[in-house]
């Protein structure tokens, strides 16, 4: 197998730098840190050039593809997903999210746990109605039937349920990362 020379990490930048970057950029709630990300992959690589081996058919994609996306969940879990929390959960409740990475299962795993914690600590009517929407799937008029409110009681009970519980896992994310 061939060493990792400064040709091959030219080439491997040039050819996989707007993959890795879009790649960030789809998966951060703040496009903005994309650039720093992507760079951070590619000082790994550097860093580690004199450890690499070249694939059967000369590139490093594996490798690439393993150190941004394991850049990309250490960057999630520090900094918290500021304005996804929410979709990450859903993401990792119906399975959408994930893309076959232990640590992405890590962390769905651990907001599964947090998310359940904080529902439960919600007030019973809005924890109720915040179950029958969105882990029930009932509509608004249905919710207000069954629990023998107005339509427009259910949405503020669901507007102010999601909005403590968006803080509330930022909180946890932002205690964790400090």
């Amino acid at each position: 197998m061939e060493t990792f020379t400064e040709e091959h990490f030219s080439a491997c930048y040039l050819r996989y730098r707007p993959v890795v970057r879009r790649y960030m950029a789809l998966r951060l709630p703040d496009a903005s840190f994309a650039d720093d990300l992507t760079q951070d992959v590619f000082e790994h690589l550097w860093r580690s050039r004199g450890v690499i081996r070249l694939d059967g058919d000369g590139s490093v994609w594996g490798l690439v593809w393993s150190v941004a996306r394991n850049i990309l969940t250490d960057h999630l879990r520090r900094h918290g997903r500021r304005s996804g929390v929410m979709s990450a959960w859903t993401e990792a409740v119906e399975g959408t999210g994930a893309d076959g990475a232990a640590a992405e299962h890590c962390l769905a795993g651990e907001l599964r746990l947090w998310h359940r914690r904080v529902v439960a600590g919600l007030p019973a009517r809005r924890r109720r109605i915040y179950r029958l929407y969105f882990l029930g799937g009932m509509s608004y008029a249905a919710i207000a039937r069954e629990c023998s409110v107005s339509e427009r009681t259910v949405g503020t009970q669901l507007c102010l349920a999601s909005r403590f519980i968006r803080a509330s896992l930022q909180d946890i994310y932002s205690y964790k990362a400090g």
